[in-house]
């Protein structure tokens, strides 16, 4: 019997992650996102806000848990740059039996990033706001590795 899988995108803002995600929901994978938990919030306006991060990683940690009590197949919308970030998508892989990929997207500039940023960005933030943003994660940015846990990676 196949084990379920679990998904989790790596790539800086703008990298194709979201629309990635739109092909695996046509697959019928349930797609886990804090950006969409951030519009939910707004009701409709993108609220980045610290004060409710805490409540948004509690949130994602608990809808994802109760997916793979059901045993649905999901994607990860995040940006899962660094091993940091990725750790505890792989540990509820391990803990609830699931087959665990990573999805390194295409490494693009700067400029096409936040061009992309722009297009959607988020209703919030100005382009110095997301060039920061992009420097910042890339900065972060490792690769990942079967050594993390993953039972296989895709670099598209």
């Amino acid at each position: 019997m196949n084990r379920p899988k679990i998904v989790i995108l790596v790539g800086n803002i703008g990298s194709g992650k979201s629309t990635l995600t739109k092909k695996y929901v046509s697959d019928n994978y349930i797609c886990i996102s804090r950006d969409a938990f951030r519009y939910q919030i707004g009701s409709g306006d993108y609220i980045f806000d610290a004060k409710y991060e805490s409540v948004i990683h509690l949130t994602e940690k608990f809808m994802i848990e109760e997916f793979m009590k059901k045993r649905f197949n999901l994607i990860i919308d995040e940006t899962g740059i660094n091993e940091e970030m990725r750790r505890p998508y792989i540990q509820l892989a391990k803990k609830h039996n699931y087959e665990c990929i990573a999805v390194e997207l295409s490494r693009i500039s700067k400029e096409l990033a936040v061009q992309r940023r722009m297009n959607c960005p988020h209703g919030t933030g100005s382009k110095n706001l997301w060039e920061r943003v992009w420097e910042k994660f890339e900065e972060r940015y490792v690769s990942p590795t079967i050594e993390e846990g993953f039972d296989d990676i895709t670099k598209l």
